[in-house]
């Protein structure tokens, strides 16, 4: 892991700065800002991990890749979504509206197959899962494995995100939550 990204990690946006700051100064202390550490994560993934917003910020100013993947598929997205960083989230959802093709690619799936709403589901997450309804993100994905994110919260017991996707199964008369059972 390089000093950026362990910089990155915790959060330590002066360190971060100054260690951005560096290049172009001379040779000897240019900062590979595309180096990853074994798992294939960038600075901007354990940025967003941590729920580091200003270091997302910083990181994203400086041109860092938002839809790099990890070894396991995994972009920064999918990395705020799983410890539930809704700052965070919205801040990389809210780039899309700052531009016409949209930045941060939701639709990237990992390597099982999921999306970002499939892991804020799995993990409970609710106010990121509303976020991603509000921005049209389709919540019936299915992955490699046939879950999809009401699926993925009950399996895993997270009973007001499941129950959330069910009331908007009701509330709307052309359903984006499909409540099928699987089996």
């Amino acid at each position: 892991m390089t000093p950026l990204n362990y910089a990155s990690r915790e959060g330590r946006y002066d360190t971060v700065k100054f260690l951005l700051d560096l290049n172009g100064r001379t040779i000897n202390s240019r900062v590979d800002t595309t180096k990853k550490n074994r798992a294939g994560w960038s600075p901007l993934h354990t940025a967003c991990i941590k729920g580091h917003i200003e270091v997302v910020k910083l990181l994203i100013k400086v041109g860092m890749n938002i839809n790099d993947k990890t070894n396991s598929g995994s972009t920064p997205l999918h990395k705020a979504c799983q410890e539930g960083h809704f700052d965070t989230v919205k801040l990389l959802l809210d780039l899309n509206s700052q531009v016409s093709n949209g930045l941060v690619d939701t639709t990237i799936k990992d390597e099982k197959g999921w999306l970002a709403v499939h892991v804020a589901c799995d993990n409970g997450h609710i106010e990121v899962v509303k976020l991603f309804f509000e921005v049209g993100i389709n919540l019936n994905v299915i992955s490699n494995s046939g879950s999809t994110p009401l699926y993925l919260a009950c399996k895993r017991g997270h009973f007001e995100t499941a129950k959330y996707l069910i009331e908007l199964n009701d509330q709307i008369s052309n359903s984006r939550v499909d409540t099928r059972i699987q089996i």
